[in-house]
């Protein structure tokens, strides 16, 4: 019989070129920002770009977890997310709002209870004097709190979208090696809980 749409995520031949006015050569300018590129990305598993070289820039790692999160078309090729899937992004500088903690948790979409937003974060590692808070106002961007708590209110948010493909930036850049290890251990949780 026919077999329905595939359940991954796959790019064939995916590009992205950003065009752009010189003002100086008074003239349109194409740059790539990622080349062509195919991928396959099945459930239950977790993937990683690495650069060539430590501290590279500009391979198009950004540009990647853009098209794949949908939030920016290939200008060739296809990406194709299966139907009905839901895609984050915790990008490298995550977005908070100037509010309270428990106000930028809650950000994430679907209701929750408070006692799910805290076991949440307690496996990312936040810390207890921050989850004892939750009134707390964070500040604008979240001036208030370390980065490495940003980070972690960004993935809860991302965590509790219950999305099905979870892309995340350099966001992990901001953690110690034991937050990242907690947070590590989590991600592997929900990709084994979630099945994506």
């Amino acid at each position: 019989g026919e077999s329905g749409p595939p359940d991954c995520i796959f790019l064939e031949h995916a590009a992205f070129e950003l065009q752009f006015h010189d003002e100086i050569a008074d003239a349109m300018v194409s740059k790539t920002l990622l080349a062509p590129t195919h991928a396959k990305i099945v459930p239950g598993v977790m993937c990683s770009l690495l650069d060539a070289e430590a501290g590279d820039s500009g391979s198009g790692k950004s540009s990647l977890l853009q098209l794949l999160a949908g939030e920016i078309a290939p200008t060739s090729g296809l990406v194709y997310v299966p139907p009905g899937y839901r895609t984050c992004r915790v990008p490298a500088q995550p977005l908070m709002f100037d509010g309270t903690l428990m106000y930028n948790l809650r950000l994430s979409g679907p209701p929750c209870s408070e006692m799910t937003i805290w076991r949440v974060c307690r496996r990312l590692g936040m810390s207890e004097a921050m989850i004892g808070n939750p009134s707390f106002d964070v500040g604008a961007n979240g001036c208030r709190i370390p980065l490495s708590d940003v980070a972690v209110v960004a993935l809860a948010r991302a965590l509790l979208s219950q999305c099905d493909f979870l892309y995340i930036g350099q966001t992990l850049d901001m953690l110690s090696p034991p937050r990242l290890e907690s947070v590590m251990a989590c991600l592997r949780d929900y990709v084994d809980d979630r099945g994506f």
